[in-house]
């Protein structure tokens, strides 16, 4: 291989390695983007939710509390379903935002915090699950016997 071979080689490949990093620095959202899309199945749970979540803040709930009642009316449901697998794989981050964005949409004015705040909550929720800081271990008790 002549040096004017491999110099023209070598410009090409710079030259295509400059506009390839020119258009991811352009158009980074539409190069990298990935959107999560959740299935119709996951998104009527969400909907269910913030329904839920919605008239219990109407009724003056608080909205950690609005939470906890919303999920426990929509787990014996859902304990057995595929839909719950499919909201247990979803990523937590995508799922609490998806949520948090359904439930302003659905309360409008009535909710009494921001969304980021609500968002925020509902992922230290999805992460750590609801954390009894105050309660001490209690023994299983199957179908309350024992």
């Amino acid at each position: 291989m002549s040096l004017t071979q491999w110099s023209l080689k070598s410009w090409w490949s710079i030259h295509l390695a400059l506009m390839i990093a020119f258009f991811l620095t352009l158009y980074p959202s539409a190069v990298l983007a990935t959107e999560v899309q959740f299935t119709p199945a996951v998104s009527d749970v969400v909907k269910t939710f913030s329904t839920n979540y919605c008239k219990e803040i109407s009724k003056g709930a608080e909205f950690e509390k609005a939470a906890e009642v919303a999920s426990r009316q929509m787990i014996s449901s859902l304990i057995f379903s595929g839909v719950f697998k499919e909201v247990k794989a979803a990523p937590k981050e995508d799922l609490a935002a998806f949520v948090s964005t359904v439930i302003v949409e659905t309360c409008e004015q009535d909710l009494p915090v921001s969304q980021k705040e609500l968002n925020d909550y509902l992922l230290d929720l999805a992460i750590n699950g609801e954390m009894q800081q105050n309660s001490s271990p209690q023994p299983f008790r199957p179908f309350g016997m024992g």
